[in-house]
């Protein structure tokens, strides 16, 4: 089950950082301070921090850990290709190499997220089962 409630401030994050992607792939022309990065290394991380966005902000509105990850990661296979293909126009060029790079950011993104969320319970519950078996002394 889907679930869509207040819009919060990691939703306003996540669209944010998406604009400002979608913005950056479609110049014309790649600014020369970005020439020195591996351009597979700029998709990897910039999907790896849109899947872990994506991630976080769809926590808790979709049931269920394999459909959770299902669904960002069509969503991010959609998006990439759909990015790749829409460079196009701006004289830019469509690359399967770039695609590739983009899934392996999202399914980074997405196990980060996962990942740190999983610790931060654990650590959590942790500290809750602490503060409850502290025995004052008389």
């Amino acid at each position: 089950m889907v679930h869509f409630g207040r819009f919060m401030w990691k939703d306003g994050a996540l669209l944010s950082f998406w604009l400002l992607a979608f913005i950056a792939t479609h110049l014309p022309k790649i600014p020369q301070s970005m020439g020195r990065v591996s351009d597979k290394t700029l998709h990897s991380v910039s999907f790896l921090i849109l899947g872990g966005l994506l991630s976080w902000v769809l926590h808790g509105r979709i049931t269920g850990l394999v459909r959770h990850a299902a669904i960002v990661m069509l969503i991010i296979a959609v998006y990439g290709a759909v990015d790749e293909l829409l460079q196009i126009p701006v004289g830019r060029h469509c690359d399967f190499q770039d695609w590739i790079a983009d899934m392996l950011g999202g399914i980074f993104g997405l196990a980060l997220f996962h990942l740190t969320y999983r610790i931060a319970r654990l650590l959590g519950s942790r500290g809750a089962s602490r503060d409850s078996t502290t025995v004052d002394e008389p």
